[in-house]
């Protein structure tokens, strides 16, 4: 049985984190919001940079386009 605490990187909280962020609210405060630290944001970013694919990556991606989002609507 494998031991340690349960991860935090749970689809629930990436929703939350993706809403907040395609919204305009900076990414700390978006990760406040969701109940995770900015730090360990910071460590799923560098982790999906590093992949090509996989859960990580694919939040790196939806995080890039949420900003997008937010940007796209702020100019207009």
């Amino acid at each position: 049985m494998p031991g340690g605490r349960p991860t935090k990187f749970t689809a629930e909280v990436r929703e939350r984190i993706l809403q907040a962020v395609s919204v305009g609210v900076p990414l700390e405060l978006a990760c406040k919001g969701a109940g995770i630290s900015y730090a360990a944001f910071r460590v799923w970013i560098r982790r999906g940079e590093r992949q090509k694919r996989g859960q990580f990556a694919q939040f790196v991606r939806a995080i890039d386009e949420a900003e997008v989002r937010a940007l796209t609507r702020w100019l207009a």
